[in-house]
């Protein structure tokens, strides 16, 4: 019975209007655009995790405090990597999209597989629960829901 009501949901979707060429344009992939993207992203990780890691091995607390803070919001931009990737827009070339989506899965602990079975059926039904179990808005939010959720 749920899976019938699964499959006959429909969501009316609004579309904006863009010009073909325009489109075009904006969904142009290249492996040079991608390489730096990654390659900068990659970088920034390894140039702060060493950071940390050398004001923590000389006693650098406020310094360490600094890096381990730059460190942590530079990866949790790794799932926006992976969701790219996932998209197959990133790169020219898919072999090295597939190269990516891996390193980045990998360092960021998500499995590329489910997450790209999950985010089809997101792009679907965006926001209609029970259909996407990607986002899922909360009934109210409060100053508490905003705090226990940075926690996660």
């Amino acid at each position: 019975m749920a899976e019938e009501v699964l499959e006959d949901f429909k969501v009316k979707w609004y579309r904006t209007e863009v010009p073909k060429e325009r489109l075009k344009e904006l969904r142009t992939r290249s492996d040079w655009k991608g390489l730096l993207q990654s390659g900068s992203f990659l970088l920034l990780m390894v140039a702060s995790g060493a950071a940390a890691f050398y004001a923590q091995r000389n006693s650098a607390w406020p310094w360490l405090i600094l890096a381990l803070w730059i460190h942590g919001n530079v990866v949790a931009f790794l799932i926006n990597a992976v969701h790219e990737l996932s998209h197959g827009t990133v790169f020219r070339t898919a072999a090295l999209n597939t190269f990516f989506i891996r390193t980045f899965s990998f360092f960021g602990w998500y499995n590329h597989i489910m997450f790209k079975a999950s985010h089809m059926r997101h792009h679907q039904h965006t926001l209609h629960f029970p259909h996407d179990s990607e986002v899922v808005l909360p009934l109210s939010f409060s100053l508490k829901d905003f705090i226990l959720g940075s926690l996660v």
